[in-house]
């Protein structure tokens, strides 16, 4: 009984632990983005009014965005938007309704990694 209670105590200081070490940043030595970098990164909203998730993707080209292809949903109602200018500190958002359907490619074999245009 008592080797019960050592061990929940330990699991405790454990959990205890692990949730305040969650709370700091975890890029050692890193620095923080210029205004004028990262400008490719694109958030990704997808939504149909009442349900909603965000993706994130890089802007390879004017017209491209690559992102994971599970980001897309085809089914009706659902509307994908892409938001540049998402860097923290840049002052203006471009906001863009996709209306097309994406190229997506899958891996045939394992169907772990996928990949949309």
């Amino acid at each position: 009984m008592t080797l019960l209670k050592v061990l929940l105590l330990l699991l405790g200081l454990g959990v205890s632990m692990n949730s305040h070490v969650s709370l700091h940043k975890r890029i050692i030595g890193g620095q923080n983005c210029d205004d004028k970098e990262n400008l490719y990164h694109v958030r990704l909203e997808i939504n149909n009014g009442t349900h909603g998730s965000h993706c994130g993707g890089s802007l390879i080209h004017p017209e491209w965005i690559l992102s994971s292809a599970h980001c897309w949903n085809s089914e009706p109602g659902w509307t994908t938007t892409a938001i540049l200018g998402v860097h923290p500190r840049t002052a203006t958002q471009e906001k863009q309704i996709i209306q097309q359907n994406p190229v997506i490619y899958v891996d045939q074999s394992h169907q772990l990694h996928d990949i949309m245009l």
